[in-house]
């Protein structure tokens, strides 16, 4: 008998052993891949503060995805823009023109108007012809004003017709304290932007994969000009005039997908750049600095502070409402729309500090706010971390979509004035087995369904040992 004792005692430690690592295995799991909010203490976390010293004058670095301010200096304040003027030029073509291989012709004007001894040119004269795609590589690699002019008038017929389209385009990007009087950025009192205002003209601009390609390429040939006939000619070659994109540079930063200078007498040394790394994407713009290299130190000291203190999530992998691309949205459980495929713009992201977990955040949903621009936009969701706008995106339905459908008495407010801004985001359930909350333990149903079977397994294991007993008395 005592055998027989030792032997269920032995079963039963050995079946808790089994049932520890179990139970350990599933809760390690379960938060491996979902931190637990009682765990974090990010409530605590203060958002990162650049405390570097920048030469330039104005700058501002922005998520190009989230559009998420992460630092800026005097970026509302004017500034002249020189040649990163043309990166609005560029756009204004490739919005306009009806094909890239279309070709533009240099006039007498082009390589005349606002071109003095420093301006920088390719050399073409009266009658030279290339294709919008070349010009486009000689207006952005090079920087070149009689390029800037011949497209402007290849599009609009003249300079000042061309600034026209250019202050339309900057108004329709979202740009509020900016003029443009000419494509090639040649000083003007009354040719001016911000730097807030040129990060919204790259963040546009990044839309078309041929600008990012034109302005990551270190060189590019374009077909012989007259001056230069040898179609292997060195001069027929433009070469980017952003140093920061050569690796063997000191400021060089892995993961520049553009980059576009600006400089003249009045507007100081200025640089537009946009770095990605992994999936952030980060967009500098500082301008006034005193001296060339100035501009890229600024802006290699403001990248390597972001990469390393912020990062970015994906809006629809991240929230779980929509990341089940399913039906019904809920908030704490209450449904606020009908079932219907909802999602958000995959390219839409959220920045947060490098210890900020997205269910630290709260949002609001805005039934009666769409985004004009997406067809599909039933409304918008806006994520906040404390008093920061973090991100926000575009609530899209199918085409189906009932907006009469839409309950939005029970969507949240988002409260400034209190330490829980609004109502915390509707997460996916942790797989916990007990937890305390609220003054009182909470247990998971699944940890009753554990219990079940470690009772039906020593209830097995107990008749198996006294079935093995009784026949070996019968034996004795």
């Amino acid at each position: 008998m005592k055998r027989t004792f030792s032997k269920i005692i032995s079963i039963f430690i050995l079946a808790s052993l089994m049932m520890s690592l179990f139970v350990s295995y599933t809760y390690a799991s379960s938060t491996d891949l979902t931190p637990s909010i009682s765990i974090l203490k990010s409530k605590d976390v203060v958002w990162p503060s650049f405390s570097g010293d920048l030469h330039s004058q104005n700058a501002i670095l922005i998520d190009a995805n989230s559009h998420c301010l992460l630092y800026d200096k005097g970026a509302d304040q004017k500034i002249y823009p020189a040649s990163i003027t043309k990166i609005l030029t560029a756009l204004v073509v490739m919005e306009y023109v009806s094909s890239l291989d279309d070709i533009f012709v240099f006039s007498a004007s082009s390589i005349t108007q606002d071109i003095d001894r420093d301006s920088t040119t390719i050399g073409a004269i009266y009658g030279d012809r290339l294709t919008i795609k070349e010009g486009l590589y000689c207006l952005l690699l090079a920087s070149a004003n009689d390029v800037a002019n011949a497209l402007a008038e290849h599009i609009a017929g003249n300079n000042k017709d061309f600034a026209l389209l250019m202050n339309n385009l900057a108004k329709k990007i979202g740009c509020t304290n900016s003029n443009f009087t000419n494509p090639t950025g040649m000083h003007d009192e009354n040719h001016y932007t911000t730097c807030s205002d040129l990060a919204k003209i790259v963040s546009y601009a990044l839309q078309y994969e041929l600008f990012t390609q034109i302005t990551s390429a270190i060189s590019y040939r374009h077909a012989p000009i007259r001056k230069y006939k040898d179609p292997e000619n060195s001069n027929n070659v433009v070469y980017n005039s952003d140093k920061m994109l050569a690796t063997t540079n000191p400021y060089y930063i892995k993961g520049i997908i553009s980059g576009k200078t600006g400089h003249t007498s009045v507007a100081g040394y200025n640089l537009s750049t946009v770095v990605r790394q992994n999936n952030t994407t980060l967009i500098a713009i500082t301008c006034g600095a005193a001296k060339i290299n100035q501009r890229y130190a600024d802006t290699k000291q403001m990248l390597t502070w972001a990469f390393r203190n912020f990062k970015s999530l994906q809006i629809n992998t991240a929230d779980p409402r929509f990341a089940k691309n399913v039906g019904n949205l809920s908030i704490d459980g209450i449904d606020v729309i009908t079932p219907q495929i909802i999602n958000v713009d995959s390219n839409k992201y959220i920045t947060l500090p490098r210890d900020v977990y997205f269910e630290d955040l709260t949002s609001t949903l805005t039934f009666s706010e769409i985004d004009e621009n997406d067809p599909y936009s039933v409304g918008m969701a806006k994520y906040y971390y404390k008093d920061i706008l973090v991100g926000s995106a575009s609530i899209r339905g199918t085409k189906t979509l009932d907006i009469n459908s839409i309950d939005i008495s029970n969507i949240p407010t988002r409260q400034k004035d209190t330490d829980e801004i609004g109502r915390k985001l509707s997460v996916v359930p942790k797989d916990y087995l007990i937890k305390y909350e609220g003054g009182q333990f909470i247990v998971n149903p699944q940890f009753i369904k554990y219990l079940i079977v470690f009772a039906v397994t020593l209830i097995v294991l107990f008749i198996i040992l006294f079935n093995i007993g009784n026949r070996n008395k019968r034996y004795r």
